[in-house]
């Protein structure tokens, strides 16, 4: 999630080029969010790490509801469920968290790859 804000932070303060419509030389550089591409990144990096969190948080009440259910069947369903879940839980956010990291580093451009952002 910190790479996501990070190059959220960046994209926001980074001027570059001007608008596709803009023909007058002397108006003011856009921030790069304003670039389609860039804006395109930045929702796949929310995506990615907004589900990743959101995916952990199901597989952790789904744990509760295994302990705290009134009913036995819905306690065993709960844990059926879990079991079946898991692997995704543990797979998914490692597959696209990368990603959205990658993609973090693409925004950042050069400066992805400098210490002053930790991605």
């Amino acid at each position: 999630y910190a790479g996501y804000l990070y190059s959220l932070n960046y994209a926001r303060e980074r001027p570059q080029g001007r608008l596709p419509d803009g023909k007058d030389p002397t108006a003011p550089q856009v921030s790069i969010i304003e670039h389609t591409d860039v804006k395109r990144m930045l929702l796949a990096q929310k995506s990615y790490v907004e589900g990743a969190f959101d995916l952990g948080l199901y597989a952790a009440r789904l744990f509760d509801d295994t302990e705290t259910l009134e009913t036995e069947a819905e306690r065993k369903t709960a844990l059926e469920l879990l079991d079946l879940l898991t692997p995704i839980v543990k797979a998914w956010p490692s597959d696209y968290c990368l990603k959205a990291n990658e993609l973090a580093i693409q925004i950042l451009g050069g400066h992805g790859y400098t210490r002053e952002y930790p991605v």
